[in-house]
């Protein structure tokens, strides 16, 4: 008796440690990622950067918001013409497509939820895809032609 009590106390004692570990390891790495700035024209945007598949399949999907002033910036191995939806999103974005040297070559502005399953992508090879809050591009003058620095 005494035996099966003390293996299932160290039981419960292991999870708990391990649970603690992978919960700050995990904050940990989103607030790396957050720590990011990159800079288009004359603004500066703190960003999360994704660039493995579990991270780019999940993206914002299931956030409640953003914050202002920050994006999730998705960075490919290669270039290519990459298709995005709005599975499990929570609030409208802007997709910043960008190439690899770094030009911003399309804006889809003010894509909703709603529009799932409709996916969206530029008409030519990007690198990176740069989502904020709707309306972002708008109000901070971005345009396709203008350069992003990482």
């Amino acid at each position: 008796m005494r035996k099966t009590l003390f293996l299932s106390i160290s039981a419960i004692i292991t999870v708990f440690f391990i649970v603690f570990l992978i919960n700050d390891f995990s904050r940990e790495l989103v607030e790396e990622n957050y720590n990011t700035a990159i800079k288009i024209g004359n603004h500066e945007i703190v960003v999360e950067v994704v660039d493995d598949e579990e991270e780019r399949s999940r993206g914002l999907g299931w956030r409640k918001d953003l914050p202002e002033d920050s994006g999730m910036l998705f960075v490919f191995e290669i270039s290519a013409q990459y298709s995005f939806w709005m599975k499990d999103m929570r609030f409208p974005i802007d997709i910043i497509w960008i190439n690899e040297n770094k030009e911003i070559v399309a804006i889809s502005e003010n894509i909703i939820p709603e529009t799932y399953p409709a996916a969206f992508s530029p008409s030519e090879p990007v690198k990176y895809v740069l989502e904020v809050n709707a309306g972002w591009a708008n109000k901070n003058n971005i345009k396709e032609g203008d350069f992003i620095e990482l």
